[in-house]
């Protein structure tokens, strides 16, 4: 049968929101502005620079794999890939 595995964040602030852009990529957004991105299908998470430390709430990554993340007090996030 399936089970759950145990993935480390790195970080003790609560995630609100997790979604993977592809079988590799997946990002997590949270409490005081926390974004964390993983590029080995979530067995690793990196701290991402946010340009905020409210609480992010939700994220949605376009077919172009772009993320968007909405968190409080109207906060909108667009990804930028340099």
């Amino acid at each position: 049968g399936r089970t759950w595995q145990r993935r480390e964040s790195n970080t003790d602030d609560p995630l609100h929101a997790i979604w993977f852009a592809s079988n590799t990529e997946g990002w997590i957004v949270g409490w005081k502005g926390v974004i964390l991105r993983s590029t080995d299908s979530g067995k690793t998470w990196q701290h991402e620079q946010s340009t905020t430390n409210k609480t992010l709430n939700s994220l949605w990554i376009t077919r172009g794999r772009i993320p968007w993340v909405v968190g409080e007090s109207g906060l909108i996030l667009k990804y930028e890939r340099n």
